[in-house]
């Protein structure tokens, strides 16, 4: 504690108008002059109410000096009063200290002249705030130990204990490190007040846990063993088995690293806090589900095996981020727009899309910020003004497979997006759609000489791709989908056969037709859950359920507003987005109920809408005319 100062004696002397010497000022002359740090008979007291002081309004007093009237009081920070930061004139025998800083202070009397009265200076302590606590305000602490805590202050401080919980000993209740004991583990409130020398106070309130030794609880069991931790939408699912010895299980969740661990002989409740951590269970179950969690947010987990007389085992660990649940936004605006003067199918994989623009060959695009595309790499794959023809693509691995209108399938390496490299070729006339599963390509061909159809290639070897078969279908190949071991083959209105063949293709070099369903016109086909979305021109969409591949069951079927030309579709949970041609519009249609499925959404386009396809929270979209257009249409939560 700092010493208490209750005054300073300063004396004086006078010196005559006969003083000589070097060092006698000339204001001396003729007058009353202070010898600095005298000690004369004649002495004044700087009167202080208290040292150590909360006060806004402080006096300042002391005695009278025998020839002065005006006085002059230095306020500084070091002792000596070399450097003061306030200087005050005073007439008179006292002055107030209004609004005074907080701070430690040091004051010094000199005469109107400045000269030094006395030897010494007063010390003055501000101090206008509590005490701090520099400590948690939970503590855990094992009957007879210590609380970690600290006080902050100006002053020093005493400060004393008190608990309405008399099952609680305070050892040393005067004691800011008192010592507390238990007879039983609990959770025990405790109030801790103090006082500085300023008559600042502060009042805490703890949570104090206290356990009794770990000893008298008996073994530990084992920590729990294959502990694992699954992600759904909004949720995580734990579950684990025991490693030996456990009776019940406590497992603490947390949005941040746990660090906490539960006290020996303590039983927790849950939605209980333990360090920052919150108690999800306490049962004798070996599995959890965490529900109502953000999406996209990685939540912590601990499971701690605990014996009967609530003795834990040292906890094992896992995390775990939940699936973000993807709501449609209320509205659709473009995000942003690549502008080609030719487009036709778009895959997204990653932070690329791959665009089909027909002559002019395959673009890539950096998407990573869908607001600003840009073009990273770009290949022809010897299209000319007269031969070639990029119509679709798909993205497997590091290869890109392209259905070329007049090339064939090309396969096309894109490892490094700026500068795809074309691998190998199959010549098909028309070729159309494709799609890639296992070691094979499927590709609907429009040919008008060979009726269209199925060609099956084998892409087992990038760089030597051949053909297993070719299926003529008599009709226009225009959407592809493989669902276990049948194709769906959609055809457009164009040829002689319209609507949809089913092939088996088990045996890919010799596929056989199983179903057959006509219809005016089948454009696009995408499939999800068991049920197959199938763009049928102005009739809008038309779903099957697909749960035995060979043998769909129409549902239902939506047309867009107008009865427009739908030619694409892209599914995504229970939204459709399809394409509606004939008025430059992109739809998205609830599909939760597969027999009524309705228009959620709409969004407009400046001129024919094409293909599309839903990746993450965007819809990437070709638009005759003007390009690539990016639509975000998900908001996650």
């Amino acid at each position: 504690m700092r010493s208490i100062l209750l005054g300073l004696f300063i004396g004086l002397a006078a010196c005559s108008e006969n003083r000589s010497g070097p060092s006698a000022p000339d204001e001396c002359s003729g007058e009353t002059c202070l010898e600095p740090f005298s000690n004369s008979d004649q002495s004044s007291t700087l009167q202080l109410e208290q040292t150590y002081t909360h006060s806004h309004d402080i006096l300042v007093s002391w005695d009278e000096i025998p020839g002065i009237t005006e006085y002059t009081l230095d306020l500084a920070e070091d002792e000596a009063c070399l450097l003061p930061k306030k200087t005050l004139s005073v007439t008179g025998l006292s002055v107030h200290l209004i609004d005074l800083e907080e701070g430690v202070w040091y004051l010094c009397l000199k005469s109107s002249q400045g000269l030094p009265v006395g030897s010494k200076s007063q010390l003055l302590v501000v101090d206008r705030q509590g005490p701090a606590l520099d400590g948690a305000l939970e503590q855990n602490l094992t009957s007879g130990g210590q609380p970690a805590l600290a006080i902050q202050d100006r002053t020093e401080t005493q400060c004393r204990w008190t608990t309405n919980d008399d099952r609680l000993k305070i050892v040393q209740p005067g004691t800011l490190l008192s010592t507390f004991t238990i007879e039983a583990s609990g959770t025990y409130p405790a109030t801790l007040i103090c006082e500085d020398l300023a008559n600042n106070s502060s009042i805490f309130s703890l949570t104090l846990n206290v356990a009794v030794g770990a000893a008298a609880l008996g073994p530990a069991p084992a920590d729990v063993v294959s502990l694992a931790a699954t992600p759904a939408v909004n949720s995580v699912s734990l579950s684990w088995a025991d490693g030996g010895g456990a009776q019940s299980y406590l497992v603490l969740a947390s949005s941040s690293p746990i660090t906490a661990t539960p006290l020996n002989g303590m039983f927790y409740s849950v939605g209980s806090l333990l360090g920052g951590a919150t108690v999800k269970a306490v049962s004798n179950a070996t599995t959890l589900v965490d529900t109502s969690l953000p999406g996209n947010t990685t939540r912590y987990y601990k499971v701690f095996a605990a014996s009967t007389t609530g003795r834990y085992a040292a906890g094992v660990a896992v995390t775990a981020t939940p699936i973000a649940n993807k709501v449609l936004k209320s509205s659709f605006t473009r995000n942003g727009l690549l502008a080609y003067s030719e487009v036709l199918g778009v895959r997204t994989s990653g932070n690329y899309s791959y665009v089909c623009r027909g002559v002019a060959g395959l673009s890539i695009v950096n998407v990573s910020s869908p607001a600003n595309p840009t073009q990273t790499g770009f290949i022809s794959m010897g299209n000319t003004s007269t031969s070639g023809w990029c119509s679709d693509v798909k993205i497997v691995g590091n290869y890109a497979y392209v259905a070329n209108w007049d090339k064939g399938l090309i396969v096309v390496d894109v490892t490094n997006p700026a500068a795809p490299v074309m691998k190998d070729s199959f010549p098909l006339t028309n070729a159309s759609v494709v799609y890639v599963e296992g070691n094979f390509a499927y590709v609907a061909v429009e040919d008008n000489a060979r009726g269209g159809g199925l060609a099956i290639i084998n892409i087992s070897n990038p760089d030597d791709i051949t053909q297993s078969s070719f299926t003529p279908s008599s009709g226009h190949g225009a959407g592809i989908y493989k669902i276990g071991n049948f194709v769906y083959l959609t055809h457009r209105d164009t040829g002689t056969f319209k609507g949809l063949k089913i092939y088996d293709v088990t045996t890919p070099v010799s596929p056989s037709l199983v179903r057959t369903i006509s219809r005016p016109s089948m454009e696009d086909i995408d499939v999800r859950d068991n049920h197959a979305y199938i763009t049928v021109g102005s009739a809008g969409l038309e779903i099957f359920d697909v749960s035995t591949p060979g043998n769909p069951i129409s549902r239902s079927t939506i047309a867009t507003t107008g009865n427009g030309v739908v030619l694409g579709v892209s599914v995504v949970d229970n939204h459709a987005f399809v394409t509606d041609y004939t008025f430059s519009k992109m739809y998205a249609i609830d599909v939760s109920n597969k027999t009524a499925p309705t228009l959620a959404r709409s969004y407009s386009a400046n001129n024919g809408t094409l293909y599309l396809h839903v990746n993450g929270g965007f819809v990437y979209m070709t638009v005759e005319n003007r390009g690539l257009e990016i639509i975000e249409v998900f908001q996650f939560l």
